[in-house]
This record gives structure tokens, C-alpha cells and sequence, in this order.
């Protein structure tokens, strides 16, 4: 019999970092206090906007993001 580790979704992590160290934590545990870090409270790590946009013209998609994207193979141009 195999046993699984069962992941929590991604929307029921946070990120955190310290803007002194660098240092980079993920917590999974609800309602955990703010971690600290060099005698701080981390800051929460918000999502990137370059992370969700394209860098190149070429990359961009004309739809809505939450759509599917079109690799080419549907033969629709």
C-alpha cells in the first residue's frame, strides 16, 4: 500500500521574506503569526507582475488569461 503527502493548493500558501537577508520561507499552517527574521517581521511576498506578463511581443496572448492557450495544433489562426 503507497501513502501519499498530500500538498495544500497553491491559494493556501504564503510566502514570506526578509528585506534584510534575503531569507525566503513558505507556511502552509493556518492562522500562523507573521515569521520573523534579523529581529523583523518578514513581509509577505505578493505575486509578481513579471511573472504574469509576457517579456516579448511574441509570448503575449491576445485572450482573456484565464483561457486555455491555443500551442497551434488546432489548425485555427
Amino acid at each position: 500500500m503507497k501513502f501519499f503527502l498530500r500538498e495544500k493548493p497553491m491559494d493556501e500558501k504564503r510566502f514570506y521574506h526578509c528585506e534584510t537577508c534575503g531569507e525566503q520561507i513558505e507556511i502552509t499552517e493556518e492562522n500562523s503569526p507573521v515569521p520573523e527574521c534579523c529581529n523583523q517581521p518578514m513581509k509577505e511576498a505578493k505575486d509578481l507582475q513579471s511573472c504574469l506578463e509576457s517579456s516579448t511581443a511574441e509570448h503575449s496572448r491576445f485572450e482573456q488569461s484565464d483561457e486555455p492557450c491555443d500551442d497551434g495544433r488546432s489548425g485555427k489562426i
